[in-house]
């Protein structure tokens, strides 16, 4: 039966109830089955395991961590961040928030600290801040160096967010300039700042299409089963979490994260639409957003009383 919730095709990513089973290799002792993998190997069979929802929650532990990357190889940081961020945006798709998606490339500021330490090894104080006008003196803790910092992020162009097709722009920033003296003695250096917006759906789509990239659909025997059954066999354990968070998210027993901004744990979900891992964290988050609309109407408040008064005062 076909639902009218148009969020439906995000949370369940437009595959049907029935999960093909996430496959990955392992020793012969915990195998569930093997694959045939002479199609793309030396070997004749693989030896696999199901990968399921419930693994994320071993990755918490740190010993538990190490076991996993010793068994089936190191999980990158980086590649664990993308990860993360990724089944946050598929949670603010679900709960109805289809904004860009902006991201910052600041790869050609990376000289910059080292520079700072080099002409100043024990540290900066600011002297002023601009904000106005983006820009930054900087102090060095012996007094001796003064350094001035002069960037701007031209305004980007937000996409509708109602469009749902998939599109992007680049957008090139000025360059970010450091001027400092020393004994006389000038430097100059400069570094470019780049942004690349995307709609949520292309942001999506694309993470999965790239973690997903190494995946192949099989046959496998099933031991518990006895008999022939489709898998995904995922061949190193980056792409076998990517499978994973394509069929648990937006599900009972789905990974995860915790949406209260303090805590950010990957947990299961015991309900399809569950967002905070404990009660504690989900009542620290209505209390955060409660502080928030009395602080906004104490504002309101605050401005209709300044608008009275000087209504009162023209009379």
């Amino acid at each position: 039966m076909r639902s009218n919730n148009n969020n439906e095709a995000i949370t369940n990513l437009s595959m049907p109830e029935r999960q093909i089973p996430v496959l990955i290799e392992c020793s012969p002792g915990k195998a569930e089955g093997f694959v045939p993998s002479i199609a793309w190997g030396g070997k004749p069979t693989t030896s696999v395991r199901r990968l399921l929802p419930s693994f994320v929650d071993g990755l918490r532990s740190p010993r538990r961590r190490r076991e996993i990357e010793i068994e089936h190889g190191a999980i990158d940081a980086a590649e664990w961040s993308r990860l993360r961020e990724m089944l946050t945006l598929i949670d603010r798709l679900n709960s109805g928030d289809w904004s860009p998606v902006v991201t910052l490339n600041t790869g050609k500021l990376a000289p910059l600290p080292a520079l700072l330490d080099r002409l100043s090894p024990e540290g900066w104080f600011i002297e002023e801040d601009k904000s106005d006008t983006n820009k930054r003196t900087l102090r060095s803790a012996s007094g001796d160096v003064r350094a001035s910092i002069s960037f701007e992020i031209e305004s980007l162009q937000p996409l509708s967010t109602s469009q749902r097709t998939g599109t992007s722009a680049r957008h090139a920033a000025p360059p970010v300039t450091l001027n400092s003296g020393r004994g006389g003695k000038s430097v100059k250096w400069k570094g470019g700042i780049s942004a690349e917006v995307k709609t949520a759906v292309l942001a999506l789509s694309g993470a999965f299409t790239t973690g997903l990239s190494k995946t192949r659909f099989v046959v496998w025997w099933s031991d518990i089963g006895k008999k022939f059954v489709p898998g995904l066999y995922c061949p190193d354990i980056v792409t076998a979490l990517y499978a994973l968070a394509m069929w648990s998210s937006g599900t009972a027993g789905g990974w995860a994260i915790c949406q209260n901004p303090k805590c950010g744990k990957d947990y299961p979900r015991s309900r399809a639409k569950q967002r905070y891992c404990s009660h504690k964290c989900q009542v620290a988050a209505a209390m955060k957003r409660m502080r928030g609309k009395r602080k906004l109407q104490t504002e309101m408040e605050s401005k209709a009383t300044t608008k009275a008064k000087k209504r009162k005062g023209r009379k």
